[in-house]
């Protein structure tokens, strides 16, 4: 079965927040947040692995689960500039970092691709608009053209 949202709330629990630290917010909003962390972790992923996955490793979770935390603490209560919360941002910093590295085929993280998922077209394949180049010189102030350069 795919997967499209790499961390549990039991995980986002274990490695982000005790379960105490919500505060008026619900166990929907901690899933909110593993989800928008999820996709935007799949805009990372979109270019180099076909989607969805139907297992990710724990270093996948783990970072889900950072980069969650910080959405997820990112309304009141949160102060940047303490130690605890610099802590937050560190690791979401590094969770970030990790994904362009996922992205740059730096590193390759421990996921199982779902054998329905579609491969991505290489770039050269694919059907983007590229963009036109013309070039001419003045020769004169009278606005004189001279032939094409030819690059």
């Amino acid at each position: 079965m795919p997967i499209t949202t790499y961390a549990s709330v039991a995980q986002f629990f274990e490695w982000g927040l005790p379960q105490t630290a919500l505060g008026a917010r619900t166990v929907a909003d901690v899933q909110s947040a593993l989800d928008a962390a999820s996709s935007d972790m799949d805009d990372m992923f979109r270019g180099v692995f076909p989607l969805p996955f139907s297992r990710v490793g724990t270093g996948v979770s783990k970072r889900c689960v950072y980069l969650a935390r910080y959405a997820f603490l990112g309304g009141k209560g949160f102060n940047p500039q303490s130690d605890a919360d610099k802590e937050i941002v560190a690791e979401a910093e590094k969770a970030e970092a990790w994904l362009d590295k996922v992205q740059r085929r730096v590193l390759f993280p421990d996921v199982t691709i779902d054998p329905t998922a579609a491969a991505p077209l290489p770039v050269a394949l694919a059907d983007y608009a590229q963009p036109v180049a013309l070039s001419s010189s003045v020769v004169n102030n009278e606005g004189a053209r001279a032939p094409t350069r030819g690059w």
